[in-house]
């Protein structure tokens, strides 16, 4: 399997308290890897550590063969800042409550990384989020300020925010928890057109019929760790995890 990202050992702990215990998990090139687990399982914690949002204490994170951070006598090193601000431009995130800069325009909060980070041509990263506006529904909405936007709008910015970089994998937080049940579908069938079009994803959510029907691949966490693992039939019909069956017992088809 072409291994987009490898995430291997990885301990994190805040104030003590252990958040993320020896996980480990690869996500290969295509996949949707849906993450499921109750609150304070570490489901979030695990894609900041990901994404360099959050240091790890130890383990390693690689990106297609290359090491965004890795323990070196007990102690987690990261990359040169050149070679990660490289890496870290491979992976888009999508947050839960879209995190758009107020005080922009939709077509500038899209923009705003590829222009000043990565420097690319300003009318070139205009045309590229023209065209990435057409296809979220929102061709009417560059001129508008995020106040404007209902929360599926805005959540639909933040889509086109992450994937206007051309990510190899794309991060999605719980990118429906803010939203009401109509315009979660239309997230929903957003990224189900991703998935579709062999985007490499890792995505945690609450959805759990979505992510039966999306995912290549899903993982339970509880407690900080992976608890279990596997196709989505295997998990939600066959599972011998205790733990996992109580926590879809919360949940009707």
């Amino acid at each position: 399997m072409d291994e987009v990202l490898a995430i291997k050992n990885i301990f994190k702990s805040y104030g003590g308290k252990t958040v993320l215990n020896d996980i480990s998990l690869t996500v290969g090139r295509g996949e949707v890897v849906s993450v499921i687990g109750s609150s304070g399982s570490g489901k979030s914690t695990l894609l900041r550590c990901a994404t360099h949002l959050t240091d790890i204490d130890s383990g390693s994170v690689a990106y297609n063969g290359e090491y965004m951070v890795r323990t070196v006598d007990s102690k987690a090193v990261y990359a040169p800042s050149r070679e990660l601000k490289r890496i870290c431009s491979g992976f888009g995130l999508v947050f839960q409550n879209h995190n758009l800069f107020p005080h922009m325009t939709v077509m500038k909060n899209i923009t705003a990384a590829p222009i000043s980070v990565m420097k690319t041509n300003k009318e070139y990263a205009y045309e590229k989020a023209r065209a990435l506006l057409k296809r979220l529904d929102l061709s009417d909405k560059a001129d508008a300020y995020p106040f404007q936007l209902s929360g599926g709008q805005q959540q639909r910015v933040s889509i086109a925010r992450a994937l206007i970089c051309d990510p190899e994998i794309l991060f999605f937080d719980e990118p429906t928890s803010a939203l009401d049940p109509e315009l979660t579908a239309g997230i929903l069938r957003y990224i189900k057109d991703l998935a579709a079009e062999k985007m490499t994803m890792v995505i945690v959510t609450h959805e759990m019929s979505f992510a039966r029907k999306i995912s290549s691949r899903v993982v339970f966490m509880n407690g900080g760790t992976v608890a279990a693992e596997g196709a989505p039939d295997e998990l939600f019909n066959n599972c011998d995890n205790e733990r996992l069956r109580r926590f879809l017992g919360q949940f009707s088809e």
